[in-house]
C-alpha cells in the first residue's frame, strides 16, 4: 500500500535550471577571484548565485487545512481553504496582470511581506501569485487540488 503525503509543494517551472546557473555562477565566481583576481567581478558572480539560489526557492504548498506560498522570503502568506474566494486577475507594479487567488480576508503574512514592492499594500495579504504560464510546474495538479480542498472557489479553468 502506497502512503500519499497530502502536503504537496509546487516549485517553479525552472527550478532544476535555476539551481544549475546558481552552480555555475558560483563556479565563475570562484575562478575570476583565483585565475583573474578580479574581486569586483568575484563578487558580483556570488551576488548572482545568491539571487539565483533565492528565486528557487518559490513555492506553493498545499495541504488539507490550506495553502501557503512563499517567495524568495519576501512575500509569504498562509491561508485556509475557506478563506479563497476565487482566482482572478490581479495589476502588478512592472509586471502587468498575474492570476492570483484573492482572498476573503487577510492571511497570516511572514514577517517580510511588506518589502513585497510589486503588490499594492491593500493587496499584500489578499493575494497569492499562480501565473499559469510562466510560473509553476504541474499547473494542473495544482489547480485539482484547489478544486479538491476548495470547490467554492470561481475562475478555475
Amino acid at each position: 500500500m502506497q502512503h500519499i503525503s497530502p502536503r504537496k509543494i509546487y516549485y517553479l517551472k525552472y527550478h532544476t535550471l535555476l539551481i544549475i546557473m546558481a552552480g555555475g555562477a558560483l563556479v565563475f565566481g570562484i575562478w575570476l577571484a583565483i585565475y583573474l583576481q578580479s574581486i569586483a567581478m568575484a563578487i558580483f558572480y556570488l551576488l548572482v548565485t545568491a539571487y539565483l539560489y533565492w528565486c528557487q526557492t518559490l513555492r506553493i504548498v498545499t495541504y488539507p487545512n490550506g495553502i501557503s506560498y512563499y517567495n524568495m522570503g519576501l512575500y509569504t502568506i498562509h491561508s485556509s481553504w475557506d478563506n479563497i474566494d476565487r482566482i482572478d486577475l490581479v495589476n502588478f507594479r512592472l509586471l502587468g496582470k498575474q492570476r492570483c487567488i484573492i482572498l476573503r480576508n487577510g492571511a497570516k503574512l511572514g514577517p517580510w511581506t511588506d518589502i513585497a514592492l510589486a503588490v499594492s499594500r491593500e493587496q499584500r495579504g489578499r493575494i497569492i501569485p499562480i501565473p499559469r504560464f510562466s510560473g509553476f510546474g504541474k499547473y494542473e495538479e495544482l489547480v485539482q487540488d484547489i478544486k479538491r480542498y476548495a470547490p467554492h472557489v470561481t475562475g478555475l479553468e
